[in-house]
């Protein structure tokens, strides 16, 4: 008898572990590590807005010699049922001996350089209701969407969800349908931020009357797999009531922060379409895109306002962009190409080239890359050469340079800027940003 149960013990231990085994093959982890060596100058106008003795803008050039950035990401996937899905990602990026915490909104959290505290900029959960139909809840993957899997080196975006003007953080719920090859889907944010001048904040389970930001989009995605035929994407959101993100504080001279006295429920309404087309192997060895997007904005005369007057008053100084002018419309057009040189197999070298236009009164919502430039949104034009070196299969160099031409002043928050009295929402500058970066990227 003894022996019997000193067996079934054994088999009950084996059992345990395979088991354990079987639950532990649901999860899949990897990772990625990229450092960066950058030089950058800005050349034009004073970022300050300064102004010599004659009114003109004053000149200036600023550089520095190096700039070290590295970023380690983890990356989590379970799959337990077939139909729930689960995708997380871990996400630490900082400048080298640098552990000052920057500026950042929600939407930046893992895009701007900070300290070497993890971060994670998505976590989400599919959720597969037939074979057609999912519900996608969660942080999901908003950044880095098609065309970037070009410069980036990928075979596929790493976003799931592409909003075109959109290339940020963002918490959603969305709708996936799929029909044949083409996925239809529907999403919805709601930004639901406290207000620092809110006291009912201080309870988590309620926060002022004001309702959040809300905003509703729309995609049509065909993925194609054949050479010749491109892949489509068109995609749009719509805002009715934006109310800037906080914190509401003026940054002055002195380096003090002034919060602001006045924050309007509503500044306005916004709305923005892209239209995507890639072709991948056009040609042998030759990928190329081309994307059309347009954003619309409309102030209600409302403006966020700071005690900075004389004596302490109120003074209005932001508004959504645009509210200065008749015009309520922007355009960007963005374009490129990669070609793979013939020889070198696994190894052949890739180059590449894109460039961006867009117009005075363009509003996007996008957020630096790890080289720590912003391509998307720019009033004026981007031009962007990069050479991409595969060393083994986990492990590629990219060279790139990046010329940034600033027609008119880019928006505070992606939709915001002063009023007519201080500059208006869009004035014409002059400045050049050249950048140059060479990056090293390790995946595990």
């Amino acid at each position: 008898m003894e022996e019997l149960l000193s067996r079934l013990g054994e088999f009950e231990e084996i059992v345990g572990e395979l088991e354990r085994k079987n639950a532990l093959q649901r999860l899949s982890w990897s990772a990625d590590y990229r450092v960066t060596l950058s030089h950058f100058r800005l050349s034009g106008d004073a970022l300050d807005g300064s102004r010599d003795a004659s009114g003109a803008p004053v000149q200036v050039t600023e550089r520095n010699a190096e700039q070290w950035t590295h970023r380690a990401r983890l990356m989590l996937q379970a799959d337990p049922i077939r139909q729930l899905r689960f995708r997380a990602r871990l996400v630490a990026f900082k400048r080298f001996g640098d552990s000052v915490n920057g500026p950042a909104i929600d939407g930046s959290t893992a895009r701007v350089p900070r300290d070497a505290s993890a971060r994670l900029d998505r976590f989400w959960v599919d959720w597969f209701i037939t074979d057609k139909l999912s519900v996608s809840l969660g942080r999901l993957s908003t950044t880095d969407g098609s065309p970037s899997e070009l410069r980036e080196n990928l075979d596929r975006p790493a976003a799931t969800v592409s909003i075109g003007l959109v290339d940020s953080e963002y918490d959603i719920a969305a709708f996936t349908y799929a029909i044949g090859p083409a996925l239809l889907r529907g999403f919805y944010l709601s930004w639901q931020f406290q207000r620092p001048d809110d006291p009912l904040g201080q309870l988590p389970f309620l926060a002022s009357e004001e309702l959040p930001t809300r905003i509703l989009g729309a995609g049509l995605q065909v993925r194609s797999e054949k050479r010749g035929i491109p892949t489509f994407e068109l995609s749009g959101y719509y805002n009715p009531r934006f109310r800037p993100v906080p914190p509401y504080v003026l940054p002055l001279a002195s380096g003090a922060l002034v919060p602001a006295s006045k924050v309007p429920s509503s500044l306005g309404r916004l709305a923005g379409g892209t239209l995507l087309l890639m072709w991948r192997e056009l040609f042998a060895g030759v990928d190329v895109f081309a994307s059309a997007s347009v954003s619309y904005a409309d102030g209600n005369d409302q403006a966020v306002e700071f005690p900075v007057g004389p004596q302490g008053q109120s003074v209005p100084m932001l508004v959504l962009a645009g509210a200065d002018s008749d015009t309520r419309f922007g355009t960007h057009v963005y374009a490129g190409l990669r070609v793979t040189a013939p020889f070198g197999g696994a190894r052949a070298p890739k180059l590449g080239a894109e460039l961006t236009a867009g117009s005075r009164y363009l509003v996007t919502f996008t957020t630096p890359t790890t080289d720590l430039l912003t391509r998307l949104g720019v009033r004026g034009r981007t031009y962007d050469l990069y050479a991409i070196q595969p060393i083994y299969p986990q492990l590629f160099a990219r060279l790139s340079w990046t010329m940034i031409d600033h027609d008119h002043a880019p928006p505070i928050a992606g939709a915001l800027g002063l009023i007519a009295p201080l500059g208006g929402t869009s004035p014409a500058i002059k400045r050049t940003i050249h950048g140059v970066n060479l990056m090293l990227n390790a995946t595990f």
